[in-house]
Order: structure tokens, then C-alpha cells, then sequence
């Protein structure tokens, strides 16, 4: 992102802009100050300050026109290789990686079937499903399947660290966070990202011991880290391992 941009409403902005190979759609964003380059359902944009002028922005652009394609090529790249839940791509389930297979059924009470020895997550289909039909089943079958496993098995950690912490918490929560694996209100109620259950079972434990610290110290100062470590030794080496692969668990069905 770049520049603090103010300008009067002047003509109408463009409606793409060329980078190098690249043709961006130029979106406006009323509470952006500056340009940046984002991706959304598998597009990337340049989204710029609603009052920037035309001359402005492409000024902002061509300036920093060589940071802007790296980032573009990035981007795009990760789009490309980003999972769909597709017949042969893999999803990580506990630091393990699973190949998914679609296959046809006449007759199943279940939408999916785990098979843990050779890593395979079988989506289930019934005849007369075309091939988007089938791509929407398959990425709703699997976000349901790691929302419930991961109420399955934080539930029972919180309860376990709880007890050791000698905490008490109000309630648990799975959801889809864009940028974050959990969150703790001072009410009690803790919440994770159920794209947390890819990363291997002893960095998920780092998380949950983290939000029930913050039940006691809001923020990450000196005494809270302290805390974390008390609890779970592995602290750092856990921290280590969410900034490596973290960026991509994140990204998991995100466009």
C-alpha cells in the first residue's frame, strides 16, 4: 500500500488498469487511503481511495509499478494453485495430508467417508450432480466435516487446559476468521478457525492454551506470554510453525 492519497472528485476513474501482462479491475473503497492489490473469489484488484484522482492513482501505480507486478504474479499464482476441493486435491487434517476422491453411490446414508490408514477423504455423491453441482457439494461437505471436527476436539482440550490453567470459560464457538485462528472476550467466550484443525494436533494446543491466557491478561505483554509458556512449553516452536504454514491454512476455501 502506498501513499496518503487526497484529491477533489475530478473525471470518472478507469475502470481497469494494465500491469505488465495483467489487466486489473479498479475497484473504490470510500475508507481506503491508499492503493493496494487485493484478490477476492479468485480475481485480483487494485483497490483505491474513493476521492483519489485518475492522474493520482496511476502516478501511485507507475511509480511502484515493479512492487505492484511481483505482488500481482504472487497472487495470481496462489490462485491458481489454490484448493477447490476438486477430485485429487489434498487438504492437511491434523498435519497429515489427505487426497480427496469423488465417487458415485446409488444408495448412502453419509456425504462422506474418512478412511484414516491410506489418508483418503471420500466425498459421496448420488447420481444426476454435474460438475459444479458436484464442486459445491464437495466444499460444503468438507467445511462441515472440519467445523465438526473441530468443536470435537477443542471442546475437549479447552476442557482439559481449563482445568490445568485453573480457568473457567463461558462458551465455545467455531467459525471462519479471514486472518486469525481464535479470539477470547473478556465475557469468556472463546472462538476458533476451523481451518486450525490442518495444522498438527500439538500447534492447535498451542492456540487453545493462548486464547485461555488471554482470559486473564488481555493483550500480549510480558506476564501473558509467560503464562502461555507455563502451560505449554512448545510455545515458541508453535509460533514457528504457524508462521511458516499459516498462510497457507488460512487460505483454505477462502475464494
Amino acid at each position: 500500500m502506498f501513499g496518503l492519497l487526497k484529491s477533489k472528485k475530478t473525471k470518472p476513474k478507469p475502470k481497469t488498469y494494465q500491469l505488465g501482462d495483467f489487466e486489473l479491475p479498479v475497484v473504490t473503497n470510500s475508507r481506503r487511503k491508499s492503493i493496494a492489490l487485493k484478490h477476492k473469489a479468485g480475481k485480483v484488484y487494485f483497490e483505491v481511495p474513493q476521492r483519489a484522482s485518475t492522474k493520482l492513482i496511476q502516478s501511485v501505480i507507475e511509480k511502484h509499478q515493479a512492487f505492484f507486478l511481483r505482488q500481482a504474479e504472487k497472487l495470481h499464482l496462489a490462485i491458481e494453485q489454490a484448493f477447490t476441493g476438486r477430485h485429487g486435491e489434498c487438504f492437511q487434517l491434523f498435519g497429515e495430508q489427505y487426497q480427496i476422491q469423488w465417487l458415485m453411490v446409488s444408495d448412502s446414508t453419509s456425504s462422506f467417508e474418512l478412511c484414516q490408514q491410506n489418508r483418503v477423504f471420500k466425498v459421496l455423491f448420488s447420481d444426476g450432480l454435474d460438475e459444479q453441482q458436484k464442486l459445491a457439494k464437495s466444499q460444503q461437505v468438507i467445511v462441515n466435516f472440519f467445523k465438526q471436527t473441530a468443536v470435537d476436539y477443542l471442546q475437549q482440550k479447552l476442557d482439559f487446559y481449563a482445568d490445568e490453567m485453573e480457568l473457567n470459560y463461558q462458551s465455545l464457538t467455531v467459525k471462519a476468521y479471514k486472518s486469525r485462528w481464535g479470539s477470547c472476550y473478556s465475557d469468556g467466550r472463546i472462538q476458533f478457525n476451523w481451518r486450525l484443525m490442518q495444522a498438527p494436533e500439538w500447534v492447535i494446543d498451542y492456540v487453545v492454551v493462548h486464547e485461555l491466557a488471554h482470559l486473564v491478561h488481555h493483550n500480549h505483554s510480558k506476564p501473558f506470554w509467560q503464562l502461555v509458556e507455563k502451560y505449554y512449553p512448545l510455545t515458541k516452536a508453535a509460533k514457528r510453525e504457524l508462521k511458516i504454514h499459516g498462510p497457507d491454512w488460512i487460505q483454505l476455501l477462502q475464494n
